[in-house]
């Protein structure tokens, strides 16, 4: 079975990540620091 495609808009900025996945509707913020990019692509994994 496919999954179905999902696209990814990551707004950045100096102090934060917002990223919002679409169709899914997800949406988050992120630090912008090793940890905050760290966690954004575990979750995106």
């Amino acid at each position: 079975m496919s999954q179905p495609d999902l696209f990814v808009g990551i707004d950045v900025a100096k102090d934060e990540l917002v990223i919002h996945v679409h169709p899914a509707g997800m949406l988050w913020r992120a630090p912008t620091t090793k940890t905050g990019i760290a966690a954004l692509g575990r979750k995106l994994a």
